[in-house]
């Protein structure tokens, strides 16, 4: 499965900085790839505009992170905060944290 746009990155836990791979994705990926939720949703269009700074995380990720079941909770990525609006389980090829896919304005 292939993603929007990948870039690395890094996650501020206890104020010690780890790197990741960003993996920014759409809606349809969930389906297209076969990503089973652990907890939560993946996204839809509506997270866009209610939580724009959501992120969906793997249920390895969120186990590292002593995050159970780590909805709600907050993580910071590249300085900015995001929340945790899923969970899902650890699929091949998808990295985690996966946050909305924005179109860039013209």
């Amino acid at each position: 499965c292939a993603a929007s746009c990948q870039e690395s990155s890094y996650l501020t836990v206890n104020r010690e900085q780890v790197a990741l791979n960003l993996q920014y994705v759409t809606p349809e990926i969930a389906d297209a790839c076969g990503i089973e939720m652990a907890a939560g949703t993946f996204f839809d269009q509506g997270h866009l505009h209610t939580y724009p700074n959501s992120v969906v995380i793997s249920d390895a990720l969120a186990a590292k992170l002593f995050l159970s079941p780590g909805l709600g909770s907050r993580l910071t990525i590249n300085g900015e905060e995001y929340r945790v609006v899923g969970v899902y389980r650890k699929t091949p090829g998808i990295r985690s944290p996966i946050p909305p896919h924005r179109p860039t304005p013209d």
